[in-house]
């Protein structure tokens, strides 16, 4: 894994971690290059989640193929709890 971040307490970043906090459906120029400029603009009022969270950003960014990637498994996988096939859905 790589380390992401200089400062001691830094946080290791992979894709699943990243996807894991930031989400999947993100946009590189539109989205996530906001909250970067965002949350570096003054770190001193970040609080444990905001870093995390900027350091995914980061990670992301930096390594924006192996983000879409996962983004991409994640979307194609079956949903974790899904529904069972003989409970039928309440009509509105």
């Amino acid at each position: 894994m790589e380390r992401v971040g200089a400062l001691e307490g830094g946080y290791f970043v992979n894709a699943q971690d990243a996807a894991d906090i930031l989400g999947v459906n993100r946009r590189r120029n539109g989205d996530l290059r906001e909250m970067l400029r965002t949350l570096t603009l003054y770190p001193w009022l970040n609080t444990a989640e905001d870093e995390k969270r900027r350091e995914a950003t980061r990670w992301a960014l930096t390594h924006w193929q192996e983000y879409q990637d996962e983004c991409a498994r994640r979307r194609e996988a079956p949903p974790t709890s899904a529904r069972p096939t003989n409970v039928r859905r309440r009509p509105r």
